[in-house]
């Protein structure tokens, strides 16, 4: 009768270790699984982050391409307004008609200016970083390497080259 209350203890020892292991297996599991999720919600949130930094960029991107189709635009009407100094100043009807350019012309300026888009100024030394040689020339009144001639002018997007200017370089 002794080794009853024996077995009857061993057995109760028994399955108290071995409802100390399985919890012990369960914390350990909760564990593994509190930390997988926390990875999970912070992979999620940077997911998040670098999709908007992202769809930022490309937004970016296309506005800039728009906006260096406009240029082109914007070139023709500067041309178009040079020339039509040179163009017989007495007409009437041509002033006119100068006129609704050019407010067009400012129009078309002040929407880049409201994107941040500026003219480069064309008084620098030469850098390919934002100007592109078209050609050089002698002068004797620039010094080597400076800029002569704007072909075409350049523009910057915030801190960023839209387009490079298109020079005329001393030789």
């Amino acid at each position: 009768m002794e080794s009853e209350p024996k077995n009857h203890s061993n057995n109760s020892e028994d399955q108290a270790n071995v409802h100390q292991e399985k919890l012990a297996r369960c914390e350990s599991e909760v564990q593994q699984l509190r930390d997988s999720l926390m990875r999970v919600g912070a992979d999620f949130e940077n997911f998040k982050r670098r999709t908007i930094k992202e769809r930022s960029s490309w937004v970016d991107e296309a506005r800039a391409d728009v906006l260096c189709e406009l240029l082109s635009i914007i070139d023709n009407f500067d041309r178009a307004f040079d020339q039509s100094k040179v163009v017989n100043d007495q007409d009437q009807k041509l002033e006119v008609w100068m006129q609704g350019f050019a407010m067009i012309r400012k129009s078309l300026h002040d929407l880049l200016a409201r994107y941040d888009v500026r003219q480069m100024s064309t008084d620098l030394k030469f850098d390919p970083q934002y100007h592109e040689a078209i050609s050089q020339v002698a002068s004797q009144t620039v010094p080597s390497g400076e800029i002569v001639e704007v072909l075409q002018s350049g523009y910057l997007i915030k801190d960023r080259v839209l387009r490079v200017a298109r020079v005329v370089v001393a030789a």
